[in-house]
C-alpha cells in the first residue's frame, strides 16, 4: 500500500466498498441518500499511463467521493491490470 492510498472507508454521505469484477480490482462509491430514480454509473479511470498511481490513492478518492456525491451516481474505480 502507498503513502497516499486509502482503505474504503464509507463516511456520513457515502458508502464505500472494495470488490472485484472479473478478476479486477475495483472501490465503488454509493450516495447514502434515498434516491427516487436509478442512479447514474460513473466509471473514475484515474491517470498515469498505467505505470504509475493507484485507484486507491487519496487524490482519486476524493474525487470519487465528490462526484458521487455531486452527481447522486455509483461510481466505479477500477484498478488498471
Amino acid at each position: 500500500m502507498g503513502v497516499q492510498d486509502t482503505k474504503p472507508v464509507s463516511d456520513e454521505n457515502i458508502t464505500v466498498i472494495d470488490t472485484d469484477f472479473s478478476d479486477i480490482p475495483v472501490h465503488l462509491y454509493f450516495p447514502k441518500r434515498k434516491s427516487e430514480k436509478q442512479r447514474p454509473a460513473v466509471i473514475y479511470i484515474h491517470g498515469g499511463a498505467y505505470i504509475l498511481g493507484s485507484f486507491k490513492m487519496l487524490p482519486y478518492d476524493s474525487v470519487n467521493r465528490w462526484t458521487a456525491n455531486k452527481l447522486d451516481a455509483v461510481v466505479m474505480a477500477p484498478e488498471h491490470l
